[in-house]
Order: C-alpha cells, then sequence, then structure tokens
C-alpha cells in the first residue's frame, strides 16, 4: 500500500531542509533558492536520479542532471520525479510531494499549484503544513480554500534554529491556540532538528558546490555518512532516522478515495502500479466499455492477489469483453477471488457448482461457498440460505438457522428475505406464530415492490384476512405487483377490470391483463382466456384464439381447460403443448429481447420438435409452472443471467446440428 504525504507551507517553512535531512543529501536547494521550484515528488525508484514529466495525455519522463534545468514554462510539465534506489522509508511505500510556496506572488507558480491541489487533492493520505515559528493569516486563509484536505492536515512546527525546549513549547501552544480557534482544531507536531539543521545547512553549501544534484542522489547513501557524523554529536540517532520516524508515525494509512482524481491523473498513478488507482481507472474503463485497457489493469491486479479484480476479470470472460469469452476462465478466476475472500464471487460459485451436470457432487462446495458469502453478510447469499435450511433443500432442515440467516437479510434490506421469514411467522417455522409481524414484513417487502409481497397484501385486503376489507387498496397492490410482471397480479388485476373490483369495469383492460398474465404462463389466465374467447364474454367470440389458450393451459395440467377443449371439439388434443404460446420466460430474461433471435429459436423449437411428443409436452408444462419464477430471478442479477446465456447458445448449437433447418436454424450434421 502506497501512502501519499503532501508538504505544504509558506516561503522558508522548511519543508526542503525536512527532505534533506530525510535523504541524508542535500538534493533540494533551500530558503530563498527553493522558493523557484515546481512541485516535486520523491519516491523509491531504480536508479536513482531526478526526471521531468511532461504533461499530456501521453506521460513521458525526461532526465535531468539538476534541478536548474527546469524551464519556466510550468505548464509544459507535471512536475520533477526523483527517485530513490534503497532509502528505508521510501521502500516502505511512502511518497512525499514537494510543493511551491503557499504564499508565492508569482502568478505562474500560483497556478501550477492551484492546478496540482485541484487535480490531485483526494489522493493524499496525510497532508502536512509546515509553520516555521507561527502560524500566519495567510496560511490559515489558504487552509480554509481547501476544507476537503483540512481533516487529514497536521500542521507541522518545524523549528530548525537552536531554541530551548521551554520556547518550543511556548511556540506551539500558541500554534494550538490559533489551530483550535481557527482551524477546527486541526493536530499540531512538533519537529526540532536545531543544531542538526545548523551545521547540516552549512555542510549542504559545499556538498551543494561539489556535486551535481544527479551525483548527490546517486551517491546518497555513502554521502550521508557526514551528515550522520553531525547527529551523532548531538545525540545517538542519525538525522535521517529521527526525521523518517517523524514523517512515519504521521502517516494516515488509510485506502485513498480515487472518486475526485481526473482520469489523467489517474492514470499516471496506475502506471506508476498504484493498485488502488489501478483498480479504480480498471471500474472506469469498464463503464465507459473500454474494456481492453480495463483487463490491462484488471490482469497485473489478479496476478498480484488483488481479490476484487479477480473477481471482474472473472466477470469479462463471462461476458467476452476485453478477452475471448471463456466459461472456464470465467469460473477459474471466480473462484480465486472466492477463496480469497470476495462474497460476490463466493456466492457466484454457488450457482456455478449448483447448476450442471455435476450438480449432485458439487452441490456440498456450493453449499460451502454460500455460507462463506452469508458469514459475510451477503444479503442475497443468507436470504437463500435461510430459505435452503428452512426447505431443507440441499442441507438438512433447521428452522433456528434458517430464521438466523433470513433475519439477517432482513436486516441487509433484503426483500424476498423478508416474505421468507413473513412466511415464518405464518406458519411458526423457527419462530412464534405472529400475524402482526408478518403483515409488518410484508409491508416492508411491499415498499420495495416484491411482488409476492405485494399480491399477498393485496390478497388479504380483497378478502379481509386479519384486516379490515378494502377492494382499492386491494387493487392497488395488485397493480403494483403486475407492473413489476407478476403474472398472478396480472390476471388479479384482469379480474378486477372484468368485475369492478375497487377500480370501474374496463373490459378492454381487463383483456389486456388477462393476456399479459396468460403471456407469462399463468395457467389460470390461458383458462379463463380460452373460456371468454369461447363463450364471447367481454370479446367478440374466437374459437381458435380459445383453443389456443386452451391448449396452453392443458399442458400446464388445468384440467378444466382439458375438458374444455374436448366440448368445443379441438382436433388435436394431443398438441396442447405450447403451439403460438408466446413468451419463452428465461431465455428473454437471459436475452433481454422477447424478439431477440435466440428466443424466436427456442420458441420454434418449443413448438415444432417438443410439442410432439407427451415427454415434450411434459417438459412443457413443467416449464410453464416454474419458467416465470426462474425469469424473475435471473431478472434480477446480471452474471444470472450471463451465465444462462452461455448455457442456453451452447444449447442452441446442439439443438441446431441435430434438428437443423426444423427449429429455424442450420442443419449440420452433413
Amino acid at each position: 500500500m502506497a501512502a501519499d504525504i503532501l508538504l505544504l507551507g509558506e516561503s522558508d517553512c522548511g519543508t526542503s531542509a525536512c527532505i534533506n535531512l530525510l535523504l541524508g543529501v542535500p538534493v533540494l536547494p533551500e530558503k530563498t533558492a527553493s522558493t523557484n521550484l515546481p512541485v516535486i515528488r520523491i519516491q523509491a525508484g531504480k536508479p536513482s536520479g531526478l526526471w521531468l514529466r511532461q504533461a499530456g495525455a501521453e506521460f513521458t519522463m525526461s532526465p535531468l542532471t539538476g534541478l536548474n534545468e527546469c524551464t519556466d514554462d510550468w505548464t509544459s510539465f507535471e512536475h520533477v520525479e526523483i527517485m530513490v534506489e534503497g532509502h528505508q522509508l521510501l521502500d516502505k511505500g511512502i511518497v512525499l510531494w514537494d510543493t511551491p510556496s503557499v504564499n508565492t506572488p508569482i502568478k505562474y507558480q500560483q497556478d501550477h499549484l492551484h492546478k496540482f491541489l485541484t487535480d490531485r487533492q483526494s489522493i493524499f493520505s496525510t497532508v502536512l503544513f509546515f509553520v516555521p515559528n507561527k502560524l500566519t493569516a495567510s496560511s490559515i486563509a489558504f487552509l480554509k480554500q481547501w476544507p476537503a484536505m483540512l481533516r487529514r492536515t497536521t500542521l507541522v512546527l518545524n523549528i530548525t534554529e537552536r531554541k530551548s525546549e521551554n520556547e518550543c513549547q511556548l511556540i506551539e501552544s500558541a500554534v494550538r491556540e490559533l489551530s483550535a480557534r481557527e482551524l477546527d482544531d486541526i493536530p499540531v507536531k512538533l519537529l526540532y532538528t536545531g543544531e542538526v539543521y545548523e551545521e547540516f545547512s552549512s555542510l549542504s553549501k559545499e556538498m551543494r558546490r561539489k556535486y551535481s544534484d544527479v551525483e548527490l542522489l546517486a551517491g546518497w547513501n555513502d554521502i550521508r555518512e557526514a551528515i550522520d557524523e553531525i547527529a551523532r554529536k548531538y545525540n545517538s540517532e542519525t538525522v535521517e532516522t529521527s526525521v523518517s520516524d517523524f514523517l512515519e508515525k504521521s502517516v494516515k494509512w488509510e485506502e485513498i478515495d480515487y472518486t475526485d482524481v481526473s482520469e489523467t491523473v489517474l492514470r499516471q498513478y496506475a502506471e506508476n502500479n498504484v493498485a488502488g488507482a489501478q483498480y479504480d481507472l480498471a471500474k472506469r474503463l469498464l463503464l465507459k466499455e473500454e474494456y481492453y485497457g480495463a483487463v490491462k489493469y484488471l490482469r497485473a491486479l489478479a496476478d498480484n492477489n488483488h481479490g476484487d479484480a479477480m473477481y471482474a476479470l472473472s466477470q469479462c470472460y463471462l461476458e467476452g469483453n476485453g478477452v475471448e469469452q471463456n466459461m472456464d476462465a470465467a469460473i477459474s478466476w471466480n473462484r480465486t477471488a472466492a477463496d480469497a475472500g470476495v462474497t460476490e464471487a463466493q456466492f457466484l460459485m454457488y450457482t456455478y457448482l449448483s447448476n450442471g451436470k455435476h450438480m449432485k457432487e458439487n452441490m456440498p462446495r456450493a453449499i460451502s461457498y454460500l455460507k462463506m458469502a452469508a458469514y459475510s453478510q451477503h444479503a442475497h447469499a443468507s436470504a437463500l440460505l435461510g430459505q435452503l435450511y428452512l426447505a431443507g433443500i440441499d442441507i438438512p432442515v433447521n428452522y433456528d438457522l434458517g430464521v438466523k440467516y433470513l433475519t439477517a437479510a432482513v436486516d441487509a434490506g433484503d426483500a424476498d428475505a423478508m416474505v421468507a421469514l413473513a412466511v415464518s411467522h405464518k406458519k411458526g417455522l423457527g419462530v412464534k406464530k405472529d400475524l402482526v409481524e408478518m403483515y409488518r414484513l410484508l409491508e416492508r417487502a411491499a415498499e420495495l415492490n416484491q411482488p409476492d409481497a405485494l399480491v399477498a397484501l393485496g390478497d388479504a385486503y380483497a378478502a379481509g384476512t386479519d384486516v379490515d376489507v378494502d377492494k382499492n387498496k386491494a387493487f392497488k397492490y395488485y397493480m403494483r405487483a403486475a407492473d413489476a410482471c407478476a403474472a398472478d397480479a396480472q390476471m388479479r388485476v384482469g379480474t378486477c377490470y372484468e368485475n369492478g373490483i375497487g377500480v370501474n369495469a374496463d373490459p378492454a383492460l381487463a383483456i389486456a391483463y388477462y393476456t399479459r398474465a396468460a403471456e407469462n404462463g399463468d395457467e389460470s389466465a390461458q383458462q379463463h382466456l380460452g373460456a371468454v374467447y369461447n363463450n364471447g364474454v367481454l370479446v367478440p367470440k374466437d374459437v381458435e384464439k380459445a383453443k389456443h389458450w386452451l391448449r396452453l393451459a392443458s399442458a400446464s395440467g388445468n384440467t378444466t381447460a382439458r375438458d374444455l377443449l374436448y366440448e368445443i371439439g379441438d382436433d388435436s388434443p394431443d398438441n396442447s403443448g405450447a403451439r403460438g404460446s408466446g413468451k419463452c420466460f428465461v431465455v428473454t430474461a437471459s436475452f433481454g429481447d422477447e424478439h431477440a433471435p435466440e428466443v424466436l429459436f427456442f420458441q420454434t423449437f418449443r413448438d415444432t420438435i417438443l410439442a410432439r411428443y407427451a415427454a415434450g409436452r411434459k417438459c412443457i408444462s413443467l416449464y410453464y409452472r416454474v419458467g416465470p419464477y426462474g425469469a424473475r430471478i435471473i431478472g434480477r442479477h446480471r452474471v444470472l443471467r450471463a451465465l444462462t446465456r452461455r448455457i442456453l447458445l451452447r444449447l442452441q448449437h446442439c439443438l441446431t446440428i441435430v434438428y437443423g433447418s426444423e427449429c429455424g436454424g442450420r442443419n449440420d450434421r452433413s
């Protein structure tokens, strides 16, 4: 983890002296000479040296032999880079940023500093504002201009002159008092280098006459010995150690929020292998659908065991974004992310392992991943695990654990868990029967537009079950659920419009909602539509449409529909499967468009192939009972949609090879 420390202050505040003492060599000019320097970045790197980072979309580094080579046109470059090889503090990931004085009267220096802070202020984990002897009004005014940085700012009382301990304490007390009054009491720390700095300053002048800036950096480890000899005259510590300890103790090691950092600056940090910047940049590139650039950073992070990057990379392989679509690679990276503790990946591993031909033998591992995600407070995982415990599906029944996980999911705001826990309170599964709590949970889920909760509340108000009858309220609940594409709610809305329950009767709207429900697989709506078209009620009599809907209902096992088909003389009762039956729920939910070629392919396969055979018609019947629920679940989860699309495309390929043009595909058997 990197920690960027920003050093600010007025002229002659001592930031350059602090850095020179830290490095052990006077690479930065001090006093008046230091005021004509741009922003300088000091970090670990090989080889030691000076570079000028050019401005522009493509960053380039130009080597320097000395800081005096910086052009006066500060708009032509970003900043100066100083690389130091083998420095104990910098090797820990600390990066120092020295800046022009905050009270410079020179316009281009003011603009340079202002642009730098505007672009980068959010990336600094620590801001050290150097104060030489007193906190001036101009310094206070400057700090108030940057309120976002204040919470990360520490005032450094940097005393480089000989002073007694009592004098230092008096100065520190005055600065603290002013800070409390003017700057929300930001912290104040004392850095005293006094006697050491005086001799160091004298030696620095000699060194700067003798060596160039590059030579000072290249030989910093040897030259530093002369500085350390001065330090030993006054105490047992080296100067580097004392300043290094001060800076290290000042660092706030925390995740940096790159939200407000410009993409240009973010790219620069990413190219410098700052993991947080690489991941944030990858997320931005994914949103912009610049997948190849995103994969570059995700792969680098994943190779260094960055869990979230592993998961994001798995999604790229799943979708084929920036890489060739590869299901095996997607599962492999997702498993690695799950093992690294990424809860979303753990939940998805359950989905992968609990489906497919090896489902039975993989189920223990699938449940293990689901438990991991639930332990990490993944709301959907907790909701699903709770329901599995209550139903005894794939794990032994345990009402107490079921209620425990459902409660955790409810606390996290999961609407499905609210409905499941409401059912537990209704039936007394793991909890005492409590209808008041049941309705409270249903109301909470209804606020989140959970269709099952809306329908349950609508039924309660329509029948007056434990509440006063309120037909208008019932209709409103049904309508909200119908708008969420719940087929059973659409059937109920149709009934309300047909009979004027809670709303004015409207035959046209009744037929419209019955049709929506029937197309979404509701067998009662299919049966009712068949009867309506056969009797000529609400609509003109149409026997063919009646047969169409009755066949669908009959395929789902509706005996009333089957009997009515017999009465009206259906000439093909064995074809009660799904001819022209409209929606393929799961396929439509996966591809997002009922007119997609894949949807039309599976509709044709169902109508021309499956419906021929008794076993096929049974499959269609089962599908129409469970398909709408599966489609609802898939529609809520992008990852499940992608996974289902992948499976369906493979199935389509196989069916095309076997059946060819019979189901709308090309016969490849030749």
